[in-house]
């Protein structure tokens, strides 16, 4: 989603605004393991971890494959959430013909969120909160020579 604003003043005073909130989460369950890749159908080529075969731990996933007791891997919980908000503000001013300034500040705020809350709550405590932004401030000034 974007959102665009576009401010004439007068025919030689601008304002334009561009914001783009992104907010992604991933969030995995019934884990699998290929036990015979070269199968003729998905079901025969993999195998579902059962309940007792798989636990989550500290953000870390322990799978005892056998039920023998002993742990045979494990792998970080990759469930994830990225929140980010991009924004644009320019200000454009031709102070005489053909010879303009622009100003310009360009805002990102990105966070890593939490994937086990809702995503709009991730925006809000992310984004619109306290965290420090990234900001940019350029300026272009262009003169035109008349010969």
């Amino acid at each position: 989603m974007s959102l665009r604003l576009n401010y004439t003043i007068n025919s030689n005073l601008t304002i334009q605004y561009w914001g783009q909130p992104f907010i992604s989460r991933g969030r995995y369950a019934n884990f699998k393991e290929v036990t015979g890749p070269m199968a003729m159908t998905f079901n025969d080529r993999i195998t579902t971890f059962q309940n007792n075969q798989i636990l989550l731990v500290d953000e870390v996933y322990s799978v005892e494959d056998n039920l023998h007791g002993n742990v045979d891997f494990s792998f970080d919980d990759p469930d994830s959430s990225f929140v980010q908000f991009r924004s644009n503000l320019v200000v454009r001013w031709e102070y005489t013909p053909g010879s303009e300034i622009y100003l310009v500040w360009s805002q990102d705020l990105s966070q890593s969120g939490n994937p086990r809350e809702g995503l709009f709550h991730n925006l809000k405590d992310n984004v619109f909160s306290n965290k420090k932004p990234q900001n940019i401030f350029l300026i272009k000034a262009t003169y035109r020579l008349f010969l």
